[in-house]
């Protein structure tokens, strides 16, 4: 997993940095490829619809201020559907893990889009 990894963490610096990094998207989460670029480029609903697809049974939360772009996400150990305590550890504070405090502000879906990545960089670690 550790390749995956690094490629995950070298896709979010390249994210946070505003650099574009199609390639890499089509690499790491090709079958979500056109949300992660519009969620990239500023899509609310794309960034959802890869959150929904990658991280499924996760709470999200996204918002923006003046100063900057804000999200987390975490798994919701309350969903019944998913049941996601058996296979992630309730103890670890995912949503500090994930937090994300984007500047200057303008692009949430993108902030959203890092916490994503940040849970994946998370979980490629076992």
């Amino acid at each position: 997993m550790t390749d995956r990894r690094d490629a995950l963490d070298e896709l979010l610096k390249k994210v946070e940095a505003g650099d574009a990094p199609e390639v890499q998207f089509h690499a790491l989460l090709s079958r979500n490829i056109f949300h992660a670029i519009g969620a990239f480029h500023g899509s609310l609903d794309a960034a959802l619809a890869l959150h929904k697809a990658v991280l499924p049974g996760w709470w999200y939360q996204v918002g923006s201020c003046h100063l900057s772009d804000d999200a987390r996400v975490s798994p919701d150990f309350n969903c019944p559907i998913h049941e996601l305590s058996a296979q992630y550890d309730p103890a670890i504070g995912w949503a500090d893990l994930t937090d994300t405090d984007q500047r200057p502000a303008g692009n949430p879906a993108r902030a959203w889009l890092c916490a994503i990545l940040k849970a994946l960089i998370e979980e490629a670690k076992g």
